[in-house]
């Protein structure tokens, strides 16, 4: 996942926000559903009517949404999506200004861990069972997607859904003699090391593995501790536990020992995993399906593989086997929702995006999975030489609950630098974070 810079304006406006709204919904995993919120009733209108869309402008998402909007358009003759595009670092601040003022957008295009705050705040309303039966979202969404539930409403729908694989330099492989693709982390420890190059003078030329925690690794490293056997919250979400078990310290020194100790990453070797290895600076990474479409734009003739996310030691298959799932999703503001008209045609909309015809069309663009059970047998993606891969850790997959999605990550950052570059005892660090963890927690759940 690219990088997000923490906006420090937005912090001091969000805490001002959150200071005068109602305590925080609990996600779906951890109450029962609650009676339906009441919602302004959708506006059946043949008359013309205009959404703000806005969405943040990663690679190829231009082409696969102006080609959506266009289908959708020419199905829906009196509804416009007027599509704004919003940089990634400036996004939420400016949700944050408009929406709560009636301006900004109609619909918008959150991550997935933004949904819990952007829904405590006010910003977005529960999807219109007019148009989308939460019955129906339930039957049709993969279950990754029930992060997205409060008080038994969906706020929001996923898109541009994915979890982890390994990515991995064929040629690399062949030079390093490397024949079988490994399957569990220490596997992956031992091909890093034979992978790992450096020129006459001893400076590192091409990463073993490449551990970027602003990248993809500050939710990699959270995937580790399950496969271990360490877990991560307690069942309600309010505790962090992630320095409560021996295997929690051993997964999060072994991790970081891959560059402390195995010396198969260097810090700050390139700001970007996935540049590292389609540019052939890091012979394996992990990351999602939206690296093919990078590779596909970048760095067409790259002789490389995908495989499943490799395994880790815990006892428990499910847990040895988890996966971590990350999606994009689509959310309606609280603004639209005081206009019928528009809260119907946004409405419209998200059902639209969740739609055979338009995953069909994202998918080959910008590298996805599917959002909707009933795509994930397409062969589209099992006849996929890379999706495949994806596939497969999909049944493991769920997704994080996040009360800071910003600060967590930076968190997260932290202690990578803290461990990495500092040089402190990873030990210390794990109980540091896990304090720091605390603390965001606390804060979310407090009235």
């Amino acid at each position: 996942m690219k990088r997000i810079s923490v906006v420090v304006s937005f912090i001091v406006l969000l805490s001002m926000v959150l200071a005068a709204c109602a305590p925080a919904a609990t996600p779906a995993a951890t109450q029962p559903p609650a009676a339906a919120q009441p919602t302004t009733p959708p506006a059946s209108s043949s008359q013309p009517v205009t959404i703000d869309f806005w969405y943040i402008p990663f690679t190829n998402w231009d082409t696969a949404l102006n080609k959506i909007i266009a289908d959708f358009q020419a199905a829906n003759p009196n509804i416009t999506v007027n599509a704004t595009q919003v940089p990634y670092e400036d996004f939420t601040t400016k949700v944050a200004t408009t929406v709560p003022t009636g301006q900004g957008p109609d619909v918008l295009t959150p991550y997935h861990g933004w949904i819990a705050t952007y829904q405590k705040s006010g910003f977005i309303a529960p999807i219109p069972e007019d148009v989308l039966p939460t019955s129906q979202l339930k039957n049709d969404l993969v279950s990754a997607a029930d992060v997205l539930v409060f008080d038994g409403k969906y706020y929001a729908v996923p898109f541009y859904m994915m979890d982890y694989a390994l990515f991995y330099n064929k040629d690399y492989f062949a030079k390093a003699g490397i024949t079988t693709v490994p399957t569990t982390w220490y596997e992956l420890e031992d091909a890093a090391k034979k992978c790992t190059q450096r020129d006459s003078s001893g400076k590192m030329v091409v990463n073993g593995y490449y551990q970027l925690f602003s990248q993809q690794d500050h939710i990699i490293w959270k995937n580790l501790l399950i496969q271990w056997g360490a877990p991560l919250f307690s069942a309600d979400y309010k505790k962090a536990l992630w320095n409560t078990s021996q295997a929690g310290y051993d997964a999060w020194t072994w991790f970081t020992e891959l560059t402390t100790k195995d010396k198969v990453s260097q810090p700050n070797f390139n700001d970007s995993a996935y540049a590292a290895f389609y540019t052939g600076q890091a012979c394996m990474i992990i990351a999602g399906p939206q690296v093919i479409g990078q590779i596909k734009s970048q760095a067409p003739d790259l002789n490389y593989g995908t495989a499943p996310l490799v395994k880790g030691p815990a006892t428990d298959e499910a847990a040895a086997n988890h996966n971590i799932a990350q999606y994009w999703s689509f959310a309606i503001t609280s603004k639209a929702a005081k206009d019928p008209a528009k809260y119907e045609a946004s409405a419209k909309f998200l059902k639209y995006l969740i739609s055979d015809a338009a995953v069909k069309t994202y998918s080959p663009i910008i590298g996805a999975l599917p959002p909707t059970k009933s795509m994930m047998s397409d062969p589209m993606y099992t006849e996929d030489p890379y999706l495949k891969a994806f596939l497969t850790g999909l049944p493991y997959s769920q997704a994080l609950f996040w009360v800071d999605e910003q600060g967590e990550r930076q968190l997260a950052i932290d202690m990578g630098d803290k461990v990495l570059i500092n040089g402190e005892d990873p030990k210390a660090v794990l109980d540091w974070g896990t304090a720091q963890e605390q603390a965001l927690l606390d804060k979310y759940w407090a009235p």
